[in-house]
């Protein structure tokens, strides 16, 4: 299964592309999609958008993951958040992709194993789960990826209590 993960932000998208099969997971796709920051944010969002649409139709991800908007950013960060997440919707609609929502926490869970870990850490256990030494950029690159892996999981964990409760 391929599965892109998306980090929104309304000038920079981290976007990750992964494939999963059983347990093991690669790397297809790491990086970020920019829009310039003196546009208004309707011409923002519409490059973003084009250049979200354009990776999909790429990469023909299966299923889509993004991260949620969470409580501790302000009222004015979570509407922009959540007019980029918008954007991830309608390509998922667009394809007609199941597509699924994980909060900052749970990325950060799944992949370190804490909740509260850092950015640095989330990229850090990227490097070693997908046995990479450069780096992989900017951290919105990375926590989409981080995004894509926490669903990957996932997956893995409904499959376990599937077989173990039929």
């Amino acid at each position: 299964m391929r599965i892109m993960g998306i980090d929104p932000g309304t000038v920079r998208m981290g976007v990750g592309i992964l494939d999963e099969s059983g347990d093991q997971l690669s790397l297809v796709h790491c990086g970020v999609l920019k829009a310039s920051n003196s546009l208004e944010m309707h011409f923002r969002l519409s490059e973003l958008f084009d250049q979200l649409f354009e990776m999909a139709n790429k990469f023909k991800p299966d299923e889509i993951a993004i991260e949620s908007v969470f409580s501790k950013v302000n009222f004015k960060s979570a509407i922009s958040i959540g007019q980029a997440q918008a954007l991830g919707l309608i390509v998922a609609g667009k394809m007609e992709l199941p597509i699924h929502f994980y909060t900052p926490t749970q990325v950060k869970k799944s992949v370190t194993d804490y909740g509260l870990g850092t950015k640095q850490q989330v990229q850090d256990t990227l490097k070693l789960i997908f046995g990479i030494e450069e780096d992989l950029g900017l951290y919105d690159a990375s926590d989409a990826l981080a995004v894509g892996v926490c669903h990957a999981n996932s997956i893995r964990f409904n499959e376990i209590i599937e077989k173990e409760v039929f």
